[in-house]
């Protein structure tokens, strides 16, 4: 295998030159990185290979009065005249193949000397273009190659070309060359990797190490795809498709590399390359944070077609996401109390008799249920639940006909027709504990705190008054994402449930059977199984993905994974059942004098509101003293990043 040093050689001194000297000449791959000027992509008349890794030089040609002519930049003139009307026919014929050229008596063939066998040209040619010495196949200003216009061969790409001239060469190639580890396809002014069959190519030569495409017309990113170990064409042989090897890559002079994306695209297909451009490249920015970064985008990143394909390639977790992946959020730690009190009671009663929650439920919730039914890509890549996963061995079982009824799943990607729409949307407790009845019986495994995780915030002032001339009331958001084995077929689905919590009146069903709060509106979603590591705090990553499984039992989790706390502790139950909402209240700034003060200090600490509250709170309501500690504790590392407000 090549060092980056003896890459850097490849590339730099086994060019032919413009006169057609072979590859073991003194012509190198030009590089324009150098160049005073030259910019990120480099212009027409530079020649870009790959870097001189020991000494830096790179070396720059002018290709001299270089006419515009055909796709491929060919030269107009008699050289390009006779190829059009020599073996591969007239202009108005169709696409030429290679053939024995001996069987050809048009008379155009006595223009200029012919072999009598188009391979053995081909092979000649070939050989010419190949460095044994440094393993290097250059393949660059194919449109001026002596060789090939002396035997009137159209190169890839050209209008009379052989449709399967590339193919020929790759086949010819990994016979001749089955040692090649460089390949340069430089200033051919191509602008499509199409007429030189690239899934032929990743097949004939997969241990290519180093490759330039410089000084192209490559404009998209899915020219690429067919040469990604990530999203090329799956092998017949199961070996590894694309260049599985590939370090160094040359893409300049293309019009790809002008658009802001660049790296970053480049990086999620080749995840193996330490040089792009000459310069070194860290592939976790494949995953790295950019504007207008959606969910859908970091995961897997491209579009929804090439992400089906690459998710089938891929077997690891993302490498770097825009934030720290954290175990769950809250506003306040009573709200996150609270919650998970709420939490700790509700799915041991949803597991074992749902028609006992009725009272929960306000009567004028709104309650509705989606089905995803589409399995995760991650899971697909890493195949849980297939047939032969011990973890997960009845996930065969599963059946979404249960969710996806008349009255059942309210997917609106799906649902469209207006009527199903609005049955499907239910709004009396009644109707939600038989919508809720309708499904499978669930276990959700509550002993193990690593397969959940919420998020819970308060929306002050969010309800009308539940008495006439009163205030408006405050509600609570809440997140819960997890998982449950369905009954009882014992498969495993992962679920999303989004809870508005209000206060329960006095003398309500819901207070009356010890519920502080009532449910006003509620948005379940169940789906494919998915692991909980996505939502794993960074030190326990591998500790989870090292668990045994759903089936895990809370002790030896809860020892595999230090600092992951349970929020269904019976602790928490108990004094859920005895909180009066009146907390929440208390919780905020109760005038206008401590609400300016906490924006006070926000706009000084750049701390969040609710982080500027409790430092108050802390400080007796005493700005200077609560100035004074912040800044001491700042300077000591001790306030988290999350305690700062994101710019």
């Amino acid at each position: 295998m090549a060092t980056p040093t003896a890459a850097a050689q490849i590339f730099k001194a086994a060019l032919p030159s413009r006169n057609g000297s072979s590859g073991g000449g003194p012509a190198s791959i030009r590089g324009a990185a150098g160049a005073a000027g030259a910019g990120r992509g480099g212009r027409r008349n530079e020649d870009v290979g790959m870097s001189d890794a020991s000494s830096g030089v790179v070396r720059k040609a002018k290709m001299g009065g270089h006419r515009s002519g055909g796709p491929m930049g060919e030269r107009p003139g008699k050289g390009n005249r006779s190829g059009r009307d020599g073996p591969s026919g007239g202009r108005n014929q169709g696409p030429a193949v290679i053939h024995d050229t001996s069987r050809n008596d048009d008379a155009s063939a006595e223009k200029a000397p012919r072999s009598t066998n188009n391979i053995d040209n081909l092979r000649l040619f070939l050989s010419m273009r190949y460095s044994v010495e440094l393993r290097m196949l250059n393949l660059e200003y194919l449109a001026d190659d002596p060789t090939l216009k002396k035997y009137g061969i159209m190169p890839p790409g050209h209008k009379d070309s052989a449709t399967n001239l590339a193919a020929v060469w790759w086949k010819l190639a990994a016979e001749m060359f089955p040692e090649v580890v460089s390949l340069s396809l430089a200033n051919n002014n191509f602008p499509s990797l199409l007429p030189f069959s690239p899934h032929l190519l990743t097949t004939s030569l997969p241990n290519i190490e180093n490759l330039s495409l410089a000084n192209n017309r490559l404009r998209a990113f899915h020219d690429l795809d067919s040469l990604s170990p990530h999203t090329g064409k799956v092998r017949n042989d199961g070996k590894p498709k694309g260049f599985p090897k590939l370090k160094e890559l040359v893409l300049k002079g293309n019009p790809m590399v002008e658009k802001s994306d660049y790296k970053r695209q480049i990086a999620r297909r080749f995840s193996t390359l330490s040089s792009l451009d000459q310069e070194p490249i860290d592939t976790s920015i494949a995953f790295s944070d950019r504007p207008g970064d959606s969910v859908s985008d970091l995961s897997p990143g491209l579009s929804p077609g090439l992400a089906r394909q690459s998710a089938k390639g891929r077997n690891r977790e993302p490498i770097v996401f825009p934030v720290p992946i954290a175990p769950g959020f809250f506003d306040l730690k009573v709200t996150r109390d609270f919650v998970a009190g709420f939490l700790g009671k509700f799915f041991p009663v949803y597991d074992s008799d749902r028609s006992t929650l009725l009272p929960v439920y306000a009567p004028s919730c709104t309650f509705s249920f989606s089905t995803d039914t589409v399995p995760p890509s991650r899971s697909r890549a890493k195949r849980i639940g297939a047939k032969h996963d011990k973890s997960l061995p009845n996930q065969h079982k599963l059946d979404w006909k249960d969710y996806i009824t008349a009255t059942g799943s309210r997917n609106l990607t799906r649902v469209r027709r207006p009527e199903k729409r609005v049955a499907t949307l239910h709004i009396t407790p009644q109707d939600v504990i038989r919508s809720l009845n309708s499904l499978p019986k669930t276990q959700h495994p509550l002993d193990d705190p690593t397969k959940f995780v919420f998020d819970c915030f308060t929306l002050p002032a969010f309800l009308a008054p539940s008495t006439p001339g009163g205030e408006p009331e405050t509600a609570i958001m809440a997140c819960v994402h997890g998982e449950f084995t369905e009954l009882p077929c014992n498969g495993v689905r992962s679920f999303d449930r989004t809870f508005i919590l209000a206060p329960a009146p006095p003398g309500s069903p819901a207070h009356n059977a010890g519920w502080p709060c009532v449910i006003v509106s509620e948005q379940m979603t169940v789906r494919g199984y998915s692991s909980p590591i996505a939502w794993a705090p960074e030190g326990c990553k591998d500790v989870l993905s090292t668990a045994s499984g759903p089936a895990s039992t809370s002790t030896s989790t809860q020892e595999r994974a230090p600092g992951i706390v349970s929020c269904f502790l019976t602790p928490r139950i108990d004094a859920f059942a005895k909180t009066d909402w009146k907390f929440l209240h208390a919780s905020y700034p109760q005038t206008d004098e401590q609400q300016m003060i906490v924006t006070q200090l926000q706009s000084v600490t750049n701390l969040t509101y609710s982080f500027a509250y409790m430092c108050l709170e802390q400080n007796a309501w005493v700005p200077e003293t609560a100035l004074a500690n912040f800044q001491q504790l700042h300077a000591s590392g001790a306030i988290p990043a999350e305690a700062f407000v994101k710019r």
